[in-house]
């Protein structure tokens, strides 16, 4: 059984950290994904500023006092970090669903027009536009003047920062729902068939893959210390590429039986793809699962948990990972494993919150003393210092006569403050209202 931590809200949180600047130019803050940043802010926060942004999913990233997120309308924006001014704005054709790279003056995102934009990060100017056979469900990793981007097409890309380039590109055997990570001179990726693939950065010759027990719908793989971790999911992906049908309900039992114990996350050698570890490591005891509302039936299960749409986050030996859990409370649990062993460190569990929901798709920022999440900022220890959302919409009950929340994507530490964006819902028709991005400093 995972330790229990005693969760408490507290309006006064912590001590105010003093910033080094650090900052956060790509997704999970750099191409290893380890989301972890060098700042220390501190969870003693106040709201700088808040800026609608029209719908959006993709992690801001931060470089240069500049902030730059894409939303689904296809509009990338460049904001100001210190105001959450405008500076410019750019119109793709279609959504642009995951984040950009920043790298020597060039801002690099993909879209759903199924095209690869490099625009100047100073003004917006396109510089240079690849098109690739499908939509681009993948964040761009920048290394040494190179570009790593996955496509729907079976694809990674490695292309030319400044021109665009083709150096090369890999046939990964199914659609890239993934965001490579690159470190140590190799680019690792995973596709949603439930392969996790090393190539050589610079050659993209295939070094070695691995087949896991799950399918992998947005996730990606985060490397450090010589080892590459990825979590997976248990579920189907609709073939029209639509979305992911979930083994919860009738289609749990099924799953169970089909794919055993239910292995969802693995940490493999960086060099050779040999299995370090995977989690968990036994299968779990069966428990009866009660569904409520009108269902009358109980499904005999296993406890389990799967990992979607994150990179897990790692610091000092510790992988920090947000899970879905099967059991009768719906908890998403933040879990710490030892990066080399797989041991349960401790398990922070949340109860299911209409703003969070049971089904995590996001990152956790780290900082050399926090962990910052979709609705709770906590101890590296696992203990909690906030629980709750970062902040709720002023005019809530005029505008809906209810309830209203604030329910955060991938949270951003850089530059001396958090950036999040997210979605102002109600409850509890979960009505959308718009989407945000606010910036917050230490008090």
């Amino acid at each position: 059984m995972l330790p229990r931590i005693l969760l408490c809200t507290v309006v006064a949180l912590g001590r105010t950290g003093v910033s080094v600047g650090d900052e956060w130019p790509c997704y999970a803050h750099d191409p290893a994904h380890t989301s972890l940043s060098n700042d220390r802010i501190g969870c003693e926060l106040v709201m700088l500023w808040d800026k609608e942004i029209g719908r959006s999913t993709a992690q801001p990233v931060v470089a240069k006092g500049k902030v730059y997120v894409g939303t689904w309308s296809g509009r990338f924006l460049c904001l100001d970090a210190e105001t959450g001014n405008e500076l410019w704005h750019f119109d793709a054709r279609k959504k642009i669903g995951f984040a950009a790279a920043v790298d020597s003056g060039v801002v690099v995102f993909g879209s759903d027009d199924k095209t690869i934009y490099a625009l100047d990060a100073q003004t917006g100017k396109p510089l240079w536009t690849r098109e690739t056979g499908d939509k681009i469900w993948s964040a761009p990793a920048i290394v040494d003047g190179t570009v790593f981007i996955g496509s729907n097409d079976f694809h990674l890309y490695a292309l030319d920062l400044r021109t665009g380039g083709e150096k090369w590109k890999a046939d990964c055997g199914s659609q890239v729902w993934s965001s490579p990570a690159v470190s140590g001179g190799i680019a690792y990726v995973a596709a949603r068939e439930g392969v996790l693939f090393a190539f050589d950065k610079e050659s993209g010759r295939a070094l070695w893959q691995h087949k896991t027990q799950g399918k992998i719908a947005y996730s990606s793989p985060s490397v450090s210390d010589g080892v590459v971790c990825l979590g997976t999911l248990l579920g189907r992906i609709w073939e029209d590429g639509t979305g992911v049908e979930w083994f919860i309900q009738e289609n749990l039992a099924k799953a169970l039986v089909e794919q055993g114990s239910g292995y969802t996350f693995y940490a493999l050698d960086a060099k050779s793809g040999a299995e370090l570890w995977k989690w968990p490591r036994e299968t779990q005891p069966p428990q009866q699962i009660d569904w409520g509302g009108d269902r009358s039936a109980f499904w005999r299960c296993y406890q389990i948990a799967q990992f979607q749409g994150l990179a897990p986050s790692i610091a000092d030996g510790i992988v920090y990972a947000y899970a879905t859990v099967y059991n009768h409370e719906h908890n998403a649990p933040v879990i710490a494993f030892d990066l080399k062993t797989g041991k349960v460190l401790w398990a922070e569990e949340f109860t299911r919150t209409w703003t969070g929901g049971h089904r995590i798709k996001n990152n956790l920022a780290l900082t050399q003393d926090y962990i910052f999440g979709t609705s709770f900022i906590g101890k590296r220890d696992g203990t909690l210092a906030r629980n709750g959302p970062y902040g709720e919409c002023p005019d809530a009950k005029k505008l809906t006569g209810g309830h209203m929340g604030y329910e955060v994507y991938s949270p951003v530490v850089a530059e001396g403050k958090l950036f999040v964006t997210g979605i102002i819902r109600a409850v509890p028709a979960m009505s959308h209202g718009g989407d945000n991005l606010r910036a917050f400093r230490p008090k």
